[in-house]
């Protein structure tokens, strides 16, 4: 899984753009489009498979990572395929693409669905977090492409179809596992196509294929809806977002007071912080005053996601865990944290062996 969405990542930052010049030349595609690739057009698992053999024998200039993608999703079996109406290719250049984007999302997903089903739950968890944020890096990489070129376009709006698709079927079957935040559809459809409203019955937009997208699915939801309305509900659970609940709290409550000193030793939290403050974040209850985090926002993004995602210290969130983060904490200089920025944040190289050993407290 190391190598998801190699292909869709250059199809936007590497050799795979379609504004590039060197993917201009329709003889270049019309050399690659060879009988296998479309013969099994209809097969994504034998489609990678052929799709790997053309780029290997054609010396096709692409990453050695695309290459390796297309391996693993050769021994993907795919049994429920992405349905979803794209944009017609109109030349050699968007047949690629369109044969390419389909036969690879369908393989992706699939072999998603397998991995995560096959894992505990802490694993599964950990698998999504990782995909999910891959996804959601493309999703907004994507959605900042502007173009005229009518060819790009048609190869572009393919792509954030599918990105869409695969982000709303991964959060719709594995909901139970996603503890962490995710964009909603609504977030989504307003970064891929703010013009949906205005343009959904326009077949030569994007909205219009997400708009068929997203009908299709409501239908069928609809007529699961129907299967299960007889059956009783439980009560849902009643979780508090006041703050963060340490699953530790009533018996290893010592813990958090090595977390609190660790942290401070390193200039995590500022030195004046009193400990009943810390503790009180990880009571699950409501707090009065936030703890000041002196380290950088990576290392605060790094710290929830080893408490919350990683390590699964605290309890489930149903995906608010940031929004509990940016109440329970503040910044040096007493401002908020950016929420919408924290959880695309990368580890950071420098210091994060002192944020796991001091989370290592909490075990």
């Amino acid at each position: 899984m190391n190598n998801y969405f190699s292909i869709a990542n250059n199809i936007l930052t590497g050799s795979l753009r379609p504004w590039s010049a060197e993917n201009q030349d329709e003889e270049k595609f019309r050399h690659i489009l060879n009988h296998n690739l479309r013969q099994n057009n209809d097969n994504p698992t034998e489609y990678c498979r052929s799709a790997l053999n053309a780029f290997t024998s054609l010396n096709f200039a692409t990453e050695n990572e695309n290459l390796e993608e297309l391996k693993e999703l050769a021994q993907v079996e795919v049994t429920t395929p992405i349905n979803i109406e794209i944009p017609q290719f109109f030349n050699k250049q968007t047949e690629f693409y369109a044969y390419l984007i389909n036969n690879t999302f369908q393989c992706l997903l699939a072999g998603t669905i397998e991995t995560v089903e096959q894992s505990d739950e802490i694993d599964a968890t950990y698998k999504l977090y990782q995909l999910m944020s891959k996804l959601e890096t493309l999703i907004g990489i994507v959605s900042n492409e502007k173009h005229i070129e009518k060819a790009t376009n048609l190869v572009l709006d393919t792509l954030r179809l599918y990105l869409f698709a695969m982000h709303s079927t991964l959060i719709e079957k594995f909901n139970s596992h996603i503890n962490f935040e995710v964009l909603t559809k609504n977030e989504l459809l307003f970064q891929l196509c703010p013009e949906l409203e205005s343009d959904k019955e326009d077949k030569t937009k994007l909205a219009y294929y997400l708009n068929q997208y997203i009908s299709h699915q409501e239908q069928e939801t609809e007529e699961s809806l129907k299967e299960i309305k007889s059956k009783p509900h439980p009560e849902p659970e009643r979780i508090s977002f006041e703050s963060f609940r340490y699953k530790g709290y009533d018996n290893n409550y010592d813990n958090l007071t090595n977390l609190y000193n660790s942290l401070k030793k390193n200039n995590f939290i500022a030195d004046d912080t009193d400990s009943r403050v810390f503790k009180k974040v990880f009571s699950g209850k409501a707090i009065s005053k936030p703890v000041v985090w002196t380290g950088n926002p990576s290392e605060f993004s790094y710290f929830i996601k080893l408490i919350y995602t990683i390590n699964q210290y605290v309890d489930d969130l149903k995906q608010r865990n940031w929004e509990v983060a940016c109440r329970c904490f503040v910044q040096a200089d007493g401002t908020s944290f950016d929420r919408s920025k924290l959880r695309t944040l990368k580890k950071p190289q420098r210091s994060y062996k002192q944020l796991e050993l001091a989370v290592d407290n909490l075990k």
